[in-house]
């Protein structure tokens, strides 16, 4: 199998608009990639995402979800990527390839279910269909719902705005699984004010979030690496990814 050209892999992710499908469409692109090949791909890819061309963008978020997918094609590869990554002295790729950190998040409260107006409690498919074709006034009452797919159709439902997708993001106390949803969703997971929001989230998975620091503006990175509601280990990141690109001669100390 040829290797992509990068210009010709942003083409055919573009075509695809479901982020589901790029994921399934990447994975048949880079198997059985040669090392080297896959790895130039993969440079010139974070390259284009940290200069902010959208569909660079697209395809690094993939990546990262491709690469923390169970049974992911990967499995076999990361470690060997790694350490070629890390022979290149290469910190965009360092990034993107790191290892995942080992984390225990306690487990949130379960969210309130929304009622019906003699105070029964819909039943879940009551639930996913007022997420699916509800108005904004059910929409803002679904938004802590403690079912992920619920929240994921919330997320898709068109009358949903970018500032309630923020607040699904930093939403407390967050589960991980509601947070890994929004990250899914190819309308906001590319919103550089909804990835803050996720990186801020102490239960955002931190080996998601090491890697999506790739994908914000230097701004958006000072703040999340001054916030400390953030993760230690993702306010360190920010500030690496600070100094990688040059957002500033000295990154915000972080505590």
């Amino acid at each position: 199998m040829n290797a992509p050209t990068c210009a010709a892999l942003r083409r055919r992710l573009g075509s695809v608009r479901e982020l589901d499908q790029r994921v399934e469409l990447l994975a048949e692109q880079v198997r059985g990639q040669p090392t080297d090949r896959l790895l130039d791909l993969l440079a010139e890819l974070t390259r284009a995402a940290v200069r902010r061309d959208p569909a660079a963008i697209e395809a690094v978020l993939a990546w990262i979800v491709l690469s923390m997918a169970p049974r992911t094609p990967l499995a076999a590869r990361e470690r060997e990527l790694f350490r070629r990554a890390q022979e290149r002295n290469d910190p965009l790729l360092f990034t993107l390839l790191q290892p995942p950190f080992p984390t225990v998040v306690a487990e949130p409260p379960p969210g309130q279910v929304l009622t019906a107006r003699d105070g029964r409690p819909l039943t879940l498919g009551e639930r996913r269909a007022a997420a699916r074709r509800g108005n904004r006034f059910l929409l803002d009452r679904l938004l802590a719902d403690p079912d992920p797919d619920v929240v994921a159709r919330v997320l898709r439902n068109p009358a949903l705005t970018e500032r309630e997708a923020v607040r699904i993001a930093a939403w407390r106390p967050g589960r991980p699984e509601v947070l890994v949803e929004v990250l899914r969703c190819p309308r906001w997971a590319v919103r550089p004010s909804v990835q803050a929001a996720l990186l801020r989230n102490p239960a955002m998975p931190v080996a998601l979030a090491t890697r999506l620091v790739l994908l914000l503006p230097s701004p958006k990175l000072r703040e999340v690496a001054r916030d400390l509601e953030a993760s230690l280990l993702v306010r360190l990141a920010c500030r690496r990814q600070l100094e990688t690109i040059g957002g500033r001669r000295r990154a915000p100390d972080v505590q």
